[in-house]
């Protein structure tokens, strides 16, 4: 039985060796989030039958219809904090009825896929701004996109890659 286990771990280790090169190797180095990709068990939050994904750069299902973000996807407050940058506002909520503040806004990254832009966050975003979203298709595939904002009625779009995200609500 240990030898079973040792073999478990060993495996499992090398999983999220794996998993740390492929972020290293697109540019994700912060130290702070690797080692605790390293510490913390992704494998106690995913449903059972997914255990074997774990450590793949994906997003996976978890409880309540929610997914566990894909870790190449998520960003973290302290790199902005590290990088002294204060320009930065967060929402954390329905952003889709836009921002109850008279602010334009120079870059926008909605976490949650719909099929388009809410036009009231839209409407946020200054001229030449960008929105960066997770499209959701009718098939059900999803896209993150950027929109780059032309004028107050048109747009420019770049696909960048697929994506599994929680429905905006």
């Amino acid at each position: 039985m240990k030898i079973f286990h040792a073999i478990n771990d060993y495996l499992l280790k090398s999983k999220i060796d794996d998993l740390i090169d492929e972020l290293i190797l697109n540019n994700f180095t912060n130290e702070t989030i690797l080692k605790y990709i390293k510490k913390i068990p992704r494998e106690f939050f995913v449903k059972k039958k997914f255990i074997n994904f774990s450590y793949h750069n994906r997003p996976l299902p978890i409880d309540c219809n929610q997914t566990i973000s894909q870790p190449l996807v998520v960003a973290n407050k302290i790199n902005h904090a590290k990088l002294n940058l204060k320009n930065i506002s967060y929402l954390l909520g329905d952003g889709s009825n836009g921002w109850n503040k008279a602010i334009l806004f120079d870059s926008i990254i909605i976490s949650a896929a719909s099929k388009e832009v809410p036009p009231k966050l839209f409407k946020t975003l200054k001229t030449n701004g960008k929105i960066i979203f997770p499209k959701k298709y009718t098939s059900g595939q999803q896209k993150l996109l950027l929109l780059k904002k032309i004028n107050e009625f048109n747009y420019s779009t770049k696909e960048l890659f697929d994506v599994s995200f929680v429905p905006l609500l």
